[in-house]
């Protein structure tokens, strides 16, 4: 699993996080899977912070009602950049030899679930955003703000949490397999019904959302925008003038 895996990967094929990585005693591996996730991740890390101090320098006229939500998304990718995706490099370089203990392997597995599943998420608010502007434009003139964005966004990371932390946490007290042996695993075995069911909730479905919801927006903004609609189009005559207004 790497920077640019597609976060809403098979949950089944998650199981453990990965039954085929380096043994444990083996020592750390360099890679071309490796070496490429380090290059994606410091790559990541520079254009995803350049883009945030510029909002941030220019936060009087950029950060509009629907610049919030690339602001969110730009969160959500600098926290897997920082958080998820360096301890994901060491455990590819490490494989199931990890030696960073319990508290480091259970941030790395919310970084597995929670963060990955924000990028996902992230995106589709803002195409259901684009939706709502194509669909209803008066309504999102007059109802979308600065403040409703923030509230939707915030809601989005509750959500996130309520579905996906629990799970996290069970694993850490119950079911997680020792660190010596076995490495930073997570026993999808334990918490199979969860597992499936977040897997569609959280990855799959937003990434259905996305694709349907953005042809619908192609499609809407062209037959909007279409020849026939401006060749039906009728310009009012202007109302003559009175024999009084004449005189």
């Amino acid at each position: 699993m790497s920077p640019n895996d597609i976060s809403s990967r098979n949950f089944s094929c998650s199981n453990n996080i990965s039954s085929n990585e380096t043994s444990a005693g083996t020592g750390p591996h360099w890679d071309y899977a490796s070496l490429l996730s380090l290059i994606i991740t410091a790559a990541g890390i520079i254009t995803n912070s350049t883009a945030l101090l510029v909002f941030i320098r220019n936060r009087s006229t950029l950060i509009t009602p629907f610049n919030v939500y690339l602001i969110n998304l730009l969160l959500a990718n600098s926290s897997n950049l920082f958080l998820f995706y360096p301890l994901d490099i060491f455990r590819q370089v490490n494989g199931n030899h990890w030696w960073l203990g319990t508290h480091v392997c259970t941030l790395y597995l919310y970084g597995f679930f929670v963060l990955n599943a924000s990028m996902g998420n992230c995106h589709l608010l803002i195409i259901l955003n684009r939706l709502w502007a194509v669909t209803f434009p008066m309504s999102y003139r007059t109802t979308h703000s600065r403040s409703l964005a923030i509230k939707i966004c915030v809601g989005m990371w509750v959500y996130l949490h309520a579905c996906l932390f629990p799970g996290v946490v069970l694993d850490a007290l119950y079911y997680r397999p020792p660190l010596e042996t076995d490495g930073c695993q997570f026993n999808v075995a334990e918490q199979l019904d969860w597992g499936e069911s977040t897997q569609i909730l959280n990855f799959d479905v937003p990434l259905m959302l996305i694709a349907l919801n953005y042809f619908f927006i192609v499609y809407k903004t062209a037959t909007r925008n279409s020849p026939t609609l401006l060749k039906n189009a009728r310009v009012q005559p202007a109302a003559r003038l009175s024999e009084e207004d004449e005189g």
